[in-house]
């Protein structure tokens, strides 16, 4: 092998070693923004979701609409 081969399969591990390391590192970024999405929906979808409740109610009783 010349010393061509060698520099190009040198380059070729040293690239490939890189996107390795860039999978796994984007793979545990997406996990852990997959997480926090989920704690803040959680916790954030109700209570954004109260004040519509109390309308909802509000109008329901104010035109003696029954809840099904």
């Amino acid at each position: 092998m010349d010393e061509t081969e060698k520099d190009y399969k040198n380059m070729s591990e040293r690239i490939t070693e890189t996107q390795d390391a860039m999978k796994a590192s984007y793979a545990e970024f997406k996990a852990e923004a997959l997480a926090s999405a989920y704690c803040v929906c959680k916790t954030s979808i109700p209570e954004l979701s109260q004040p519509l409740k109390k309308v909802t109610d509000g109008l329901q009783s104010r035109y003696g609409i029954t809840s099904t």
